[in-house]
């Protein structure tokens, strides 16, 4: 299938992507990112976007098949990926927010990580009495901790390793670009997630 696109559809394509840009830069201030990040993560998808133009991809197809193909041509011209992709994915889902491109269709996920990210998420709405935003957020900050201490069982098991200092360099690493207020956030949920999995029993020693 050709992906030809007239001219003047094109130029309105990426005055479109040019504001989606700034309101993810908007975005990503909000959530706490340090000015430098927010300018490296700005310049990742300002060269994505030129790359697409390129290419007269509309905005409306960019996917994760759309992301992947970018980052093999990068890869094929030597540069460093890095966290690229992450500030990609990042974008399409601004992208999808904004209803500029579809959402592929949700998938049913029984798995052990996401079972327990729900009961997280019950604890925190229900027990907690957070607000949803707030609850959002902490799911938000817990998730890729989560997805790399459980076990790949059909209980959810945590895994046993999980320590201080496993926690210690998780908060270090997820907190190394974000400023001092919206790191403090990141503990604060962090110590939420460990306080329910001592309550659930998941872990016997108390890491909080």
């Amino acid at each position: 299938m050709s992906n030809h696109v007239p001219e003047a559809e094109r130029d309105a394509n990426a005055r479109a992507l040019e504001r989606y840009i700034e309101s993810f830069t908007t975005s990503l201030s909000e959530r706490g990112y340090c000015a430098p990040v927010v300018g490296q993560k700005r310049a990742m998808v300002a060269c994505f976007a030129r790359w697409m133009g390129r290419r007269r991809i509309a905005a409306y197809k960019i996917d994760e098949a759309t992301v992947s193909a970018f980052l093999a041509h990068l890869s094929r011209r030597g540069s460093l990926i890095g966290n690229r992709r992450f500030t990609l994915m990042a974008f399409l889902d601004h992208l999808r927010d904004q209803a500029v491109t579809d959402r592929p269709k949700p998938v049913r996920d029984d798995s052990p990580p996401t079972l327990l990210l729900q009961n997280y998420q019950t604890y925190l709405r229900k027990e907690q009495g957070l607000t949803e935003e707030t609850a959002d957020n902490y799911l938000r900050f817990v998730s890729p901790l989560v997805r790399t201490c459980l076990l790949g069982s059909a209980t959810g098991t945590v895994s046993s390793d999980i320590g201080v200092q496993q926690v210690r360099d998780y908060l270090l690493k997820s907190t190394r670009t974000l400023r001092p207020t919206t790191a403090q956030l990141v503990a604060t949920a962090l110590r939420s997630f460990l306080r329910f999995l001592v309550l659930r029993g998941e872990i016997a020693v108390d890491l909080v």
